[in-house]
């Protein structure tokens, strides 16, 4: 961080120094300024010619188009065949099992979880220790870490 604010402090040096550090100007440059500078405030001082406003467009005739005729289409109907079910044994099986609903969908029962409750520990250490180990389990927000640790360590 500290190399960071040098390098900024430097370049700011640097860049100051570069703007400011410039040489005279010759005879020829202060001449060619002074004109630049007579030339703008000139034009600064004349007006610009009015300009004249674009002839309108012509009126256009309106056009009439006629409407377009559209030919009825004309769909002649196909023939339907008739299938047959002529299946086979095993297509037919198959199609049996297919048309029965699929069985209800069995829940395991999971068995009881039994969880072992350690006894609150009494002494400041153990408190204290119980508290770390929450916090280091992501178990307790960082600021409510250091609220029940002053608490702890003030005697509360």
């Amino acid at each position: 961080m500290q190399d960071l604010k040098f390098h900024v402090i430097a370049c700011a040096c640097a860049l100051s120094f570069v703007v400011t550090a410039h040489a005279q100007d010759n005879a020829a440059q202060a001449a060619a300024r002074a004109a630049v500078i007579a030339q703008l405030a000139q034009l600064d001082n004349t007006k610009p010619a009015p300009v004249a406003p674009a002839p309108k467009p012509a009126p256009v005739a309106p056009v009439v188009v006629a409407p377009a005729v559209i030919a009825p289409v004309v769909v002649s109907p196909t023939p339907v065949v008739a299938v047959t079910n002529q299946d086979n044994a095993a297509q037919a099986q198959a199609r049996a099992v297919l048309v029965q609903p699929a069985p209800a969908p069995v829940a395991p029962i999971a068995a009881p979880v039994v969880v072992a409750v350690a006894p609150a520990p009494t002494t400041k250490a153990g408190r204290l220790q119980a508290l770390n180990a929450q916090y280091k389990a992501n178990q307790i927000a960082p600021q409510n870490y250091y609220i029940q640790r002053e608490a702890i360590l003030s005697g509360n």
